[in-house]
């Protein structure tokens, strides 16, 4: 009684599979719909301005919460030359996104809008992405590099290596074109530089 009970069972369920099919109704979204919206989820998040302010957004999101943590994440996401070596190879990416106080996190975030026009230009967003996180990787490994050398144990967070990184490559984009940072002073790219690495290095 049971086995005939389950045999019903499934011929039921066979049934209503097949009932449904043949009244035509189709999937919430076709193949073609899904393949569109991914299309313009990634012509989004590549727009020349929704990167740099996805990048501006992220690195103001993180050090809000670096705020509410601050020991936890200078602890495990701080650029530590002798936690590189010793496996904490995270740490090279990690502290780009880190910074020591709110007048540093808004420097760096004013030179990465002021720089990111030219180069968006010439690159665009994939490159920059990828030019910005192979910065932070590379100023990362040279840091380690020079404090084993002078034996260094310092622990250091920012993005002043990407931008400086970015500045060197919009000069080099764009060398005899002025940059103007918010309407208040027009220097040349190379005195922005030199003036930029000077006033961060002010910073504690």
């Amino acid at each position: 009684m049971q086995r005939s009970t389950a045999i019903h069972g499934v011929m039921m369920g066979k049934n209503s599979k097949r009932s449904l099919y043949q009244q035509g109704r189709k999937p919430a979204f076709s193949h073609n719909e899904l393949k569109e919206a991914g299309g313009r989820v990634v012509k989004l998040l590549t727009h020349p301005n929704t990167i740099v302010s996805f990048l501006i957004t992220l690195n103001v999101s993180i050090f809000i919460l670096q705020c509410l943590f601050w020991q936890f994440f200078m602890a495990h996401f701080a650029l530590v030359p002798q936690a590189v070596t010793a496996g904490a190879a995270w740490q090279l990416l990690t502290a780009a996104f880190l910074h020591g106080n709110l007048l540093h996190l808004a420097l760096n975030m004013l030179v990465l809008w002021s720089v990111s026009n030219s180069i968006l230009e010439r690159w665009g967003s994939s490159t920059l992405l990828v030019f910005y996180l192979s910065s932070a990787l590379l100023g990362g490994a040279f840091y380690v590099g020079t404090s084993l050398l002078f034996g260094w144990h310092s622990a250091v967070v920012g993005a002043s290596g990407v931008l400086f990184a970015l500045m060197m490559a919009d000069y080099v984009i764009e060398p005899n074109k002025n940059l103007n940072l918010l309407n208040l002073v027009e220097l040349t790219k190379l005195e922005n530089v030199i003036l930029t690495f000077f006033i961060l290095s002010l910073i504690p």
